[in-house]
């Protein structure tokens, strides 16, 4: 069984790419993305393009598909804490329902309503579900597709569905932005052609906090600055590994007993967390924060960073806690290797392996200066690698070869 979608690369007849675009220099592009969690990783690669433009031609609105049903996870689902009014334009960010019940014809009869009033010119999309709208409308509309691809978790079988579903939907793209290398494998063969590679982006000015505002912070999470700080920051889900580490702590602290373990961030997996933490005794070494305004201010207290995950891309966080000059300690799945140079600026090892993390752990803990020193040469490659403003110019670089090759198409017609 295949699941075809007429690819969105086809001759515009009455569209107003043509008039918008050539005529007048200006284009606008629409981004969808769901909205899952208040702060998110993509919600910052959105917002970074938005931000740091220095194309004043581009104009950028953003739908965020919004479920229209409680989570069950009991998070507050309606209103990002990236992508508001504020960051992005009270006239640019648009909340469109998702109804999760089935009926999407109120959603893309609403996308299309804000294609047609802002004058889009080009469709981004994020994650899956804005894949499949997003190949609808430009098929609809006759506009330009890219899609940017993050990765996809397969920890059931609804997931691996929905990643196969994804896998087909990416054919209709114009383009696919890759950000990461390990990307590579899950798109289509067919589409090899319209790959590019983008990596993640982070802003890499590290933070810089008053002895005061650290010393409040570390009030207010419940940790004690004398006491050596390894942090996790992430989504509260399987894939991220938070049971690995949690099983690796009892470890971590028999050498180094008043080591504490914060969590940082809220999911489905909060309340088994909380109640592990609970029949293991680890209450007084391990704090779930949840959501916090400034993760970046956590990130700089910590002694180390560690990202367990099971499966993953290459994900913010690692770069994030990076430019903050700390080492990290992390599993070699995805593209991780491509921040977490092993022995240089960090240590890497297998997933699901609790004791390997323990000892990774371990080994940052008691030597302080070689800590430093890959903190201060993890900040450097973020610097030199992962900085938005350079990924910036190449999403709008790409965006203009997507308008070239359908200007090009229609002129050979």
């Amino acid at each position: 069984m295949t699941l075809v979608v007429e690819p969105s690369f086809q001759p515009l007849e009455t569209g107003h790419v043509r008039s918008v675009v050539q005529q007048h220099g200006e284009r606008r592009v629409l981004h969808i993305k769901t909205l899952w969690t208040k702060a998110g990783g993509i919600e910052q690669q959105i917002l970074g393009i938005i931000q740091r433009s220095s194309d004043a031609r581009t104009i950028h609105h953003v739908a965020q598909l919004v479920p229209n049903v409680p989570s069950r996870y009991g998070l507050d689902l309606v209103q990002s804490d990236v992508l508001t009014e504020i960051s992005v334009g009270e006239d640019r960010l648009h909340p469109v329902v998702w109804d999760r019940l089935g009926l999407l014809m109120p959603t893309l009869r609403e996308l299309m309503r804000l294609i047609a009033h802002h004058s889009i010119d080009l469709l981004h999309v994020h994650d899956n579900r804005a894949n499949f709208v997003g190949a609808v409308l430009a098929r609809w509309c006759k506009l330009p597709l890219v899609a940017s691809l993050y990765g996809h978790v397969r920890t059931s079988w609804k997931l691996r569905v929905l990643a196969w579903l994804d896998h087909q939907l990416l054919r209709s793209a114009d383009h696919i932005i890759a950000t990461s290398p390990s990307m590579m494998p899950w798109i289509p063969a067919a589409c090899a052609s319209r790959i590019t590679t983008i990596l993640n982006a982070i802003e890499t000015t590290p933070l810089r906090m008053s002895v005061t505002e650290r010393t409040d912070l570390i009030r207010q999470l419940g940790l004690n600055s004398q006491r050596p700080i390894v942090s996790l920051v992430g989504r509260l889900s399987e894939e991220k590994g938070h049971q690995v580490l949690l099983a690796a702590v009892p470890i971590v602290l028999r050498c180094f007993p008043l080591t504490q373990f914060v969590f940082v961030g809220d999911g489905p997996l909060r309340r088994v967390l909380e109640q592990q933490v609970e029949q293991a005794g680890l209450a007084s070494s391990v704090r779930l924060v949840g959501f916090v305004d400034n993760v970046r201010a956590v990130m700089s207290l910590a002694d180390v960073g560690v990202q367990p995950s099971l499966t993953e891309s290459l994900p913010l966080t690692i770069l994030e806690t990076m430019a903050q000059r700390k080492a990290i300690v992390a599993t070699d799945v995805g593209s991780i290797r491509e921040a977490v140079v092993e022995g240089e600026t960090g240590l890497l090892v297998r997933p699901h392996d609790s004791a390997a993390l323990a000892q990774a752990i371990i080994a940052m803990l008691e030597n302080v200066p070689r800590r430093n020193a890959m903190g201060e040469r993890g900040a450097r490659l973020v610097q030199e690698r992962f900085s938005i403003a350079t990924r910036v110019l190449q999403v709008h670089a790409l965006y203009q070869r997507v308008f070239d090759s359908r200007h090009l198409f229609r002129t050979t017609k």
